[in-house]
């Protein structure tokens, strides 16, 4: 049987997850960097599996994992980021059955 202590730590274990998650995915990356200030500031922060998902002229998205396991406890697994037209707009978590948006900064390609 679990025990309240038990519950609250993960909890806390998963805000502590969001909001560093929250931090560098939306306020240390900013809207419209590009893949290469992305790459570096993740490649800074510890070590990272950057690979192009999916692409064409106006949208991109990346997934990335961080393959330290003290990293991984602070960021999570594998996360999606999306770009309009190289320019870094959102992140994303997708599961089997669950999307999770990070964040939106809602840009749109300028064609539209």
């Amino acid at each position: 049987m679990f025990s309240t202590g038990y519950i609250a730590r993960n909890i806390y274990q998963q805000k502590v997850l969001d909001n560093n998650r929250h931090l560098l995915l939306c306020e240390t990356l900013k809207p419209g960097m590009s893949i290469s200030e992305v790459s570096d500031i993740l490649n800074y922060t510890e070590n990272v599996i950057i690979r192009m998902a999916d692409g064409n002229s106006q949208y991109t998205h990346y997934s990335i994992l961080f393959t330290d396991k003290k990293v991984q406890d602070l960021y999570g697994g594998w996360t999606e980021l999306f770009f309009v037209e190289g320019k870094y707009n959102k992140a994303y978590i997708v599961g089997f059955d669950y999307y999770e948006e990070i964040c939106d900064f809602g840009l749109k390609p300028s064609s539209q």
